[in-house]
């Protein structure tokens, strides 16, 4: 509601479920730069084990 399910704050790596290409940032890139695929496609980089 307040635009950030694709913004955060601080420095996260994003990943792209589709093909896997990890971005760095604040934010995630409106398109995957390797697949094409749309914004919606990037989640937060999960970091458990």
């Amino acid at each position: 509601q307040e635009g950030k399910v694709f913004a955060k704050g601080d420095k996260i790596v994003w990943k792209c479920r589709n093909c896997g290409y990890l971005h760095e940032g604040t934010k995630a890139p409106n398109m995957c730069p390797a697949c094409l695929h749309p914004q919606s496609y990037f989640e937060v980089k999960a970091y458990n084990y």
